[in-house]
């Protein structure tokens, strides 16, 4: 398996070159590693299907998270497909890949 905390410590470094702010990189790069944990896949085989199992996953944790929090999720997890995977996820969670 990956190593995921190595793989979000890159990502908070590429975010912090971007000059993210340090709250927006701390919310990015934990929801990352949710999300990886959560999966337990290589990072690699990552794809959209594992972005909506995990959403459902914090839906059935918390039914009453508030859609800007929801928001914040996915905005961390588009970033994290594409700083570190290079393919990016629109706006509905699918991935596409770059050509």
């Amino acid at each position: 398996m990956d190593d995921y905390k190595e793989i979000v410590a890159h990502f908070k470094d590429r975010l912090v070159f971007l000059g993210m702010q340090k709250s927006t990189i701390r919310m990015y790069t934990t929801q990352a590693l949710k999300f990886l944990n959560l999966i337990q896949k290589p990072v690699k085989e990552l794809n959209e299907d594992d972005v909506v199992r995990y959403m459902e996953h914090l839906h059935k944790q918390n039914n009453n998270l508030n859609p800007k929090t929801i928001n914040n999720y996915v905005d961390g997890l588009k970033s994290f497909f594409g700083v570190e995977l290079g393919h990016p996820l629109n706006e509905y969670g699918d991935s596409t890949e770059r050509g």
